[in-house]
């Protein structure tokens, strides 16, 4: 530093960097040298150099993250090439099925006019490594295993843009990333709220794996609005869904044998769409109706519920609408550096049609159920 000039020793240092990351010598996510390296190379004490990152901090071209270093955020916004995504569970279109075609479409929205290149990659380990080398612009994760869950966690995004999608995992909701999500829990006792609420005291409920934190939200949700309203719930009414999905097969043999055996059983809410379809036939198949006998009401809002007959009672996600939260999230970290609030949960919507009604005993005749 030229002690000679007019200007503060600290603002030289300003200038000398500010100038060092618009040139492009220290790029967008760049980890600066360590604030001792810094302050020995341009020949200062540290409190120095810091009021000069605090200048460049307040002019945003700088984060510091404390524990982790002081990363470059600034964008040249006249820029406007195609920014290079990372999306891990996301396809683009319509290859991965409804719910990915709606998120899909959602983060779509959000970047507009912006030209997205999705990036379709395997993780294997080292997110950071794999990032870098890739040279990507953003990481949009949906759901993410609880081994990669559990890197992040360790290493922490530092100086990356991210949305984390549907990922409730404690570690990372306690951090400090960026995430969107589904108030399961919720979502799910307000569908046993609506089915006491028709009067039904003996409601069997068909859950995914609890090796999924979704899975565990809506039975959390579920069971716990039983227990409040004070009606009983036996684990014989418990399906526990094997693998990482809600399948049509387990739910059919499961709800076949119930219907059979337990008349006192006058509906079913099944925590996933697929268990939906196969609790409606395994009904059919017994020989009785829906909802004349057993009310059937689901998680997931498909489209072919109200096209369904009777038409599905389900729960909606939003699912449209937080892949453009997510989008949007993710694009003010790249033009601002940051985002807040940091973490965001949407509600779901109850979609009351024809499957559901008040109980009938099989017996003969409306009413409550006599245990």
């Amino acid at each position: 530093m030229n002690t000679r000039l007019f200007s503060p020793i600290y603002l030289q240092i300003v200038e000398t960097l500010r100038r060092s990351i618009l040139d492009g010598e220290y790029a967008e996510g760049d980890k600066l040298p360590p604030e001792r390296e810094l302050a020995e190379k341009f020949g200062v004490n540290r409190l120095t150099l810091q009021k000069a990152m605090n200048i460049l901090s307040q002019q945003e071209l700088l984060a510091r993250c404390r524990g982790r270093g002081t990363f470059v955020t600034y964008r040249d916004k006249s820029t406007l090439r195609k920014l290079r995504i990372w999306m891990w569970g996301i396809s683009p279109g319509n290859s991965g099925g409804y719910y990915n075609e709606q998120l899909y479409s959602g983060i779509k929205k959000a970047f507009g006019k912006r030209d997205l290149e999705p990036v379709l990659l395997d993780y294997r380990e080292n997110l950071l490594t794999h990032y870098q080398q890739n040279k990507l612009d953003g990481l949009l994760l949906l759901a993410p295993p609880v081994k990669l869950a559990e890197e992040i966690s360790r290493t922490g995004l530092p100086g990356i843009p991210h949305v984390i999608l549907a990922a409730p995992f404690p570690q990372l909701l306690e951090g400090d990333f960026v995430t969107v999500d589904i108030d399961n829990q919720t979502a799910a006792g307000e569908m046993a709220q609506y089915l006491l609420g028709l009067g039904h005291e003996k409601i069997a409920y068909l859950s995914g794996a609890l090796s999924s934190l979704h899975s565990l939200a809506r039975l959390s949700g579920f069971t716990g609005t039983m227990k409040k309203q004070g009606a009983r719930f036996n684990e014989d009414l418990l399906l526990i869904g094997k693998g990482h999905d809600y399948y049509a097969e387990d739910a059919y043999h499961f709800v076949g044998n119930l219907v059979k055996k337990r008349r006192d059983v006058t509906a079913v809410f099944a925590g996933g769409f697929q268990q939906t379809l196969g609790a409606m036939r395994a009904t059919l198949d017994a020989g009785l109706q829906v909802p004349e006998d057993i009310s059937i009401a689901g998680f997931d809002d498909f489209p072919l519920a109200q096209y369904a007959f009777p038409g599905l009672t389900t729960v909606r996600q939003p699912i449209e609408a937080m892949g453009e939260l997510a989008g949007r999230m993710l694009l003010e970290q790249l033009e601002n550096g940051d985002v807040n609030p940091r973490q965001k949960t949407l509600k779901a919507e109850l979609m009351v049609r024809s499957s559901c009604r008040e109980p009938k005993n099989r017996a003969g005749g409306l009413g409550h159920v006599q245990s």
